[in-house]
This record gives C-alpha cells, structure tokens and sequence, in this order.
C-alpha cells in the first residue's frame, strides 16, 4: 500500500502491533440493529499498552513474553525489555520487533511482498520437534 500510495501520502503508512495473551470477556454490545463485537479486560488493556508502546520503541511489535510462552516461539534473539503497564503493580517482560522481515530473519524464501509471512517462514521462528 505504502508504494502505490507513496506520491500521495506525506510519508509510509506505520503500524503498531501490541500482542499479549490470556483470558478475556468477549461479546456483543449495542442496542437494537447496531451491535459489535468486543474483548474487554486485562489482557486486552496490556495489548493496548504494548501496542502504544511500539512508538516509543521505533518498532512494529511488542510482544509479551506471555505470548512467546504461551505459542511455544523462540523470541530470544529479539531484545528484551521490562515494562510497567499502567494499572498492573509487577514489570512485565516484552520482546520488540523491528518489523516482518526481522520477525521473517529476512529470508526471500519466507518474506512475502504482501507484507505476511508465508507457512515456511511461521516454521523458522516454531521451535522444531
């Protein structure tokens, strides 16, 4: 999107991607025909607070070590942080992640253009059995 829109657009078009895992309350909320779907609780307010934190950082991801645990993936060569998330009294650790192609180890094999990262490269950053 970035290239097909770059004559337009003062500069890319960033994400920030805050990931954190646990229990949340999912439902629908509205009244009469305008209903959404929604997750509320404290896994969803640390996503939030990772995902804010991915300014600060310069990067695309925060990823809580929770999540890395959790999905059984090697997050070890990305750098470590502690942080405070405002609401919660420990330090949670986090991993930061540039972005894909760092997430991808920059593999043509792996990369796509797209920007997502294809079943092989998923594979590269599982640990293998």
């Amino acid at each position: 999107m970035n290239r097909t829109l770059a004559d337009e657009l003062p500069g890319p078009i960033a994400i920030g991607v805050g990931l954190h895992a646990g229990n949340v309350i999912l439902g629908e909320v509205g009244y009469r025909d305008r209903f959404l779907l929604t997750a509320i609780g404290d896994t969803v307010h640390v996503a939030a607070r990772l995902q804010d934190l991915t300014r600060d950082y310069g990067c695309q991801f925060v990823v809580s070590e929770t999540v890395a645990a959790t999905a059984e993936i090697d997050l070890t060569r990305f750098p470590y942080h502690e942080v405070r998330v405002r609401g919660r009294e420990a330090p949670l650790g986090v991993r930061v992640i540039g972005d894909m192609a760092q997430l991808a180890g920059r593999n043509a094999a792996t990369w796509s253009p797209a920007g997502s990262i294809t079943n092989e490269g998923l594979a590269t950053t599982r640990p293998q059995t």
